[in-house]
């Protein structure tokens, strides 16, 4: 089944704070995904990092979802 995201590996520092080491996973498509874990676990980073990305590629990312993402965006991220 193909995946409509998929990430090997990613590691997030903040200094000396490791926030994602090796984090690696595959969401196929058309599928519901939830992402759970503890406060500090890294979810929201990881969501941040994929907005950032789906903001760079946008060309091939339909209007509808680059709407919800700057919607994300203005809510949710400070660094953008």
């Amino acid at each position: 089944m193909q995946s409509i995201i998929e990430i090997n590996n990613l590691v997030k520092d903040y200094g000396d704070v490791h926030v994602l080491n090796d984090l690696s996973l595959k969401i196929p498509t058309g599928t519901c995904f939830g992402l759970l874990g503890p406060n500090g676990a890294g979810k929201s980073t990881t969501i941040e990092i994929l907005v950032k990305y789906f903001i760079k590629e946008k060309s091939w990312v339909s209007s509808s979802v680059q709407k919800s993402v700057y919607s994300f965006k203005q809510r949710h991220c400070k660094s953008f």
